[in-house]
């Protein structure tokens, strides 16, 4: 009798764990997810803050190491930035600083001289390719709140957005699934991630981590 009446605890005790953590994890609609992010980016405005990110391309199917990794610290104060970006590659390590104050730009790359950049130059480039088939798109997205999380000895609200795609190119497919998750603590960015999967592989990741910090301040490097 004592035995069954400990398994009747037990399940019991699973029973309510089972229906609290389900209570925590629900679907939610668009709206709502697009209402949490909004609030969060426009308290960002009039903040001092530092965001740490780390990004992540993997371009050889064959590893499970990316093949180029970037780990960059910008700060905030007012309307001026400042942003260090070391880029790791096969062919080494680039370091990459770039300060914005007063509608101004400056940005050194390794040990060179700083020097400001013109209204009208840019910092990079880009490449595309055009593509000659056409592409069709079968698209479905969720949206879910997953409750209380610990992160940083803290207790925060989590969210994700799930986008999948099935791109078709001709007579070949590709299944895409777009991942993003805001962890929030009192309607502030604690922690960002998204993630890019073709066909299970990761081929991208960007996190993002908060800090607020009343006390940065940004000055140019050149008068």
């Amino acid at each position: 009798m004592k035995k069954i009446i400990e398994v009747a605890v037990l399940s019991a005790f699973i029973i309510c764990a089972f229906l609290s953590v389900s209570a925590q994890n629900r679907e939610i609609a668009k709206s709502e997810y697009a209402a949490v992010e909004k609030n969060a980016n426009a308290q960002l405005k009039g903040k001092s803050y530092r965001v740490k990110m780390i990004s992540e391309i993997y371009r050889d199917p064959r590893s499970s190491k990316p093949s180029w990794t970037s780990a960059t610290t910008s700060e905030y104060a007012s309307e001026n930035y400042r942003s260090v970006s070391e880029n790791r590659t096969e062919k080494g390590v680039e370091r990459r600083e770039m300060i914005g104050f007063g509608g101004r730009r400056f940005t050194k790359t390794n040990d060179e001289p700083w020097k400001e950049l013109a209204a009208n130059e840019g910092v990079g480039g880009g490449s595309g390719a055009l593509v000659s088939d056409p592409i069709e798109t079968e698209k479905k997205i969720e949206y879910k709140y997953l409750g209380k999380q610990s992160v940083e000895n803290q207790s925060v609200d989590l969210y994700e957005s799930r986008e999948k795609l099935e791109i078709k190119i001709g007579n070949s497919a590709t299944k895409v699934v777009l991942t993003e998750r805001l962890w929030i603590k009192d309607g502030l960015f604690l922690k960002t991630e998204m993630q890019s999967e073709n066909d299970g592989r990761i081929v991208s990741r960007y996190v993002r981590e908060y800090e607020y910090d009343p006390n940065i301040k940004i000055e140019p490097p050149l008068k």
